[in-house]
């Protein structure tokens, strides 16, 4: 029921600033220490084969030349709206994902976390993989979840394999390339599913549950077409750090033509000399520049910020001051407008670059929010276990903003205490 709301809605209503993030080093390592059988084949994929690359990233496409290789066909993902509605039945809604083998760890613990948190999305779930051997993997793996083979993405990097020569600038362009055609993928994903009248929500494997999304989901999309994750901060300081971990969507006029917008941008990626290089750079320079309500689609474009989509960055110790309001809940607003929550509802591996402390944190999130309390009661966060590969200096820079927020909170609120007391 409640996702039949969430499809109702629309009816009635890859880190800028953070060190590059790679998965490739200690891919395999993770997967066996995940207890994963194919971990051996992880980096073993041929020249050309999505399969084998998990270092791809939206946020990172040093490497890449200003005019791009590879690169996405205008329009939605070929087939995957049919595939979607031959498996979705009535429900129109749709959450999708990327994986490849190597990035099947983090996907796995993923998975846990809806299974845990929100069971009901996970008939909805669809997974776009690179081939049918990996397809076969993630059923095995997973069998609660939808897969898709991308035979068009296949055919893209087969068919510019030949262009990559096998020295290391070669591979490292050939990855940076493989990065940048991810990162506009997730657009003409959305897209295609939005033109087809489906509600839709991408996260990036690295994006676990910590609670029901449903009501959060439904409440930003009765104010906003669109919403996109962030880094940290709230109100404008979370607009300034937006990202595509995760995007929200209904498809209303407004927010089709705004991701026909955005994926068509791509084909102009580098004609400004390489700003528009990937998807996040165009929501930031373009799509958000212009403020709330796009001027040309009319969509009204929301960020979900550190209170409802969280990361290592922005997540608070557990002894800090959150900035709560009087109840002791933190909120999300949008001009004016304020949610009541207890915690974000998904934590993402943004901010940890090293492979092992990714999975470190995503698994101390789902064992403190999503899966039931040991006989010991909830662990808390470590965020020392994890320093050692996560960006720390982000992280300081995040708390020093809460602490500034929450003083300026708690100052507002002394005056009006005292103003009331004067009136008494």
């Amino acid at each position: 029921m409640a996702l039949l709301l969430l499809a109702l809605v629309a009816l009635v209503g890859s880190d800028s600033g953070l060190r590059a993030a790679a998965l490739g080093s200690g891919a395999r390592s993770a997967a066996r220490r995940h207890g994963d059988p194919a971990s051996s084949h992880v980096h073993r994929a041929g020249r050309g084969s999505w399969r084998g690359r998990a270092k791809f990233r939206d946020d990172d496409v040093s490497g890449a030349s200003t005019s791009s290789i590879l690169r996405n066909a205008p329009g939605p993902i070929p087939g995957l709206v049919e595939h979607v509605d031959a498996v979705s039945g009535a429900t129109k809604f749709r959450l999708v994902s990327f994986c490849n083998r190597a990035y099947w760890p983090f996907l796995h613990v993923a998975t846990q976390s809806v299974r845990a948190a929100a069971p009901d999305m996970l008939p909805y779930w669809t997974v776009l993989v690179p081939d049918e051997g990996t397809a076969e993997f993630v059923r095995d793996k997973a069998s609660d979840v939808d897969v898709f083979v991308d035979d068009d993405l296949r055919g893209i990097v087969a068919a510019n394999a030949e262009k990559f020569d096998d020295t290391p600038d070669g591979e490292r362009a050939e990855r940076a390339e493989l990065r940048r055609l991810m990162s506009w993928r997730r657009v003409h994903a959305m897209h295609g599913l939005l033109d087809a009248g489906y509600t839709t929500v991408f996260i990036e494997p690295d994006v676990v549950f910590a609670g029901d999304p449903t009501n959060v989901l439904n409440e930003v999309l009765t104010r906003a077409d669109v919403a996109v994750g962030s880094d940290y901060g709230r109100g404008k300081y979370a607009r300034r750090h937006a990202n595509t971990k995760v995007l929200v969507a209904k498809p209303t006029a407004s927010a089709k033509a705004l991701f026909a917008e955005w994926q068509g941008a791509e084909a102009n990626e580098g004609a400004d000399g390489g700003s528009t290089r990937t998807e996040r750079a165009y929501l930031l320079r373009t799509i958000l520049r212009e403020g709330r309500k796009r001027r040309g689609s009319g969509a009204v474009v929301e960020v979900l910020d550190e209170t409802a989509v969280a990361s290592y960055l922005s997540h608070p110790a557990d002894d800090m001051d959150d900035a709560s309001n009087d109840d002791g809940a933190s909120s999300l607003g949008a001009r004016g407008s304020t949610r009541t929550i207890e915690r974000p509802v998904m934590i993402t591996g943004g901010g940890c670059d090293d492979v092992n402390y990714k999975l470190n944190w995503l698994n101390q999130a789902v064992l403190r929010y999503a899966l039931p309390p040991g006989p010991e009661g909830r662990k808390p966060l470590d965020f020392e276990a994890v320093r050692a590969g996560c960006d720390e200096a982000t992280r300081r820079v995040a708390m020093r903003e809460r602490a500034r927020r929450g003083g300026k909170h708690r100052r507002e609120h002394h005056r009006r205490e005292n103003h009331d007391d004067e009136y008494e």
